[in-house]
């Protein structure tokens, strides 16, 4: 669940995304994301953004045509630690 870092409470749904960063924890590991809802658990990652192991992705998706207001992110490995931090507009 999306939570404003400043007062601890859940976001609301249908924000629109200005940047995103993604960073990928996992020592060995690929992690994916895609500015669109996942279709199920096992979407195939052709064609999506790699985040490489231990590193980070940041996008100033603001500036898209197309409105971004869903993401979602693929982890390596269940164990493994994903962070997604987000500015939105409002």
């Amino acid at each position: 669940m999306p939570i404003d870092s400043a007062t601890g409470e859940a976001l609301a749904s249908g924000l629109k995304f200005a940047w995103i960063g993604v960073v990928n924890l996992s020592l060995d590991g690929v992690a994916y994301v895609k500015y669109r809802a996942r279709v199920a658990a096992d979407d195939t990652t052709d064609n999506e953004l790699p985040i490489l192991p231990y590193s980070l992705h940041s996008d100033d998706i603001g500036t898209l045509t197309a409105e971004v207001t869903t993401i979602s992110v693929k982890k390596p490995a269940d164990l493994d630690s994903l962070y997604v931090i987000a500015g939105f507009d409002f």
